[in-house]
């Protein structure tokens, strides 16, 4: 059974009466592993988890699966900077906390680490900032000297985050920390081609600016260009964009097509009469 979340003074006293009566402060409940620690940071229940921190619970308890694992991680995550505090000071074990803050845009959290001496590149913090577009929290990062360039188990950087999603002020962002616009992640794709293959012509007009090579080709056989992505996907803009930056119509992908026969061959009419008459 799950121990209730615990709110408000009432809650407490009945706790003191149950912790006088010798219940076990580390009982965890059936379903999770969920302690009445965790249970209380994660609702950022400062008093509460004061208590049992003076009784002794085991601050570095974990839950048996999932994200969140302990107490530290439960109130990074949430955002309660008052409960982290009283965590950190009890000297919980340090985890995925960072990450998490960083994910869930906690500037204040993420702060409060940095200055405790958290490495600023550590447990992805700037590639999950970016992935869940908090604008603060990466700006911060960046200021603290984040390898702006750092990659995720796929090879794919903040900027490809960025582009990905469509983000342009994310994407500003990070080009002017200086991101390298013509990384390629392991399958060969780059910022420039996820931005094209979805669209996104402002995300394409900066990276074209920041000078991202155009004509990458990875070497699955499903790779493509830029422009090969524009055309497939029917956009029409960002395709213009690209011919007139200079991509070449007439560049063969990994099986042999062109720019104009992966058109044609999706039926994407507007393209083919684009691609025909550049």
């Amino acid at each position: 059974m799950s121990p209730p979340p615990l709110k408000d003074s009432r809650q407490l006293q009945t706790l003191r009466l149950l912790i006088e009566a010798r219940a076990d402060t580390d009982l965890r409940d059936r379903h999770a592993g969920k302690t009445a620690l965790i249970a209380s940071a994660a609702q950022g229940h400062v008093e509460v988890v004061r208590f049992l921190l003076e009784r002794r619970a085991s601050v570095n308890a974990s839950m048996f699966s999932g994200r969140r694992n302990t107490a530290l991680e439960c109130a990074f995550e949430r955002g309660h900077a008052d409960v982290a505090r009283l965590l950190l000071e009890a000297d919980a074990r340090r985890g995925k906390e960072f990450g998490l803050a960083c994910g869930e845009g906690h500037a204040d959290l993420v702060r409060m680490l940095l200055e405790a001496g958290r490495s600023v590149n550590s447990d992805g913090g700037l590639i999950r900032a970016t992935n869940s577009d908090r604008a603060s929290v990466v700006s911060l990062l960046l200021e603290a000297r984040a390898d702006a360039d750092v990659t995720d188990d796929r090879g794919r950087t903040p900027l490809m985050h960025g582009a990905h999603r469509g983000n342009v002020a994310m994407v500003r962002l990070l080009l002017e920390a200086s991101a390298d616009a013509c990384v390629a992640d392991n399958g060969g794709d780059t910022a420039l081609i996820s931005a094209a293959m979805h669209g996104h012509a402002d995300i394409v007009r900066l990276l074209l600016q920041a000078r991202s090579d155009i004509e990458t080709l990875g070497p699955c056989v499903d790779s493509c260009t830029a422009l090969m992505g524009a055309c497939d996907n029917g956009h029409l803009e960002t395709a213009s964009l690209l011919l007139e930056a200079g991509a070449d119509k007439n560049k063969h992908d990994r099986l042999g097509g062109t720019a104009l026969t992966r058109a044609s061959e999706r039926g994407q009419v507007d393209i083919v009469d684009l691609l025909q008459d550049a």
